[in-house]
């Protein structure tokens, strides 16, 4: 838990995502976390984003040099 603005706000950890795989199996269990059992409209076949660790800082590498303009 962490205060924001004079309010508890609580934070759970759903886990690292090394591959894209992972990612998108996180996001899927973070979504199932937000409302557990609720139901839901059936909309059909809704387009998502593909999801990319790519997309995704990674702080555990050295940082690459951009190169300089001319």
């Amino acid at each position: 838990m962490t205060r924001e603005a004079g309010e508890t706000v609580e934070i759970d950890h759903v886990g690292s995502a090394h591959t894209d795989v992972d990612l998108a199996l996180l996001l899927e269990v973070a979504r199932e976390r937000l409302y557990p059992g609720q139901d839901a409209f059936d909309f059909g076949v809704v387009p998502q984003q593909m999801v990319s660790t790519d997309d995704i800082a990674d702080w555990t590498q050295p940082a690459k040099s951009l190169p300089l303009p001319d």
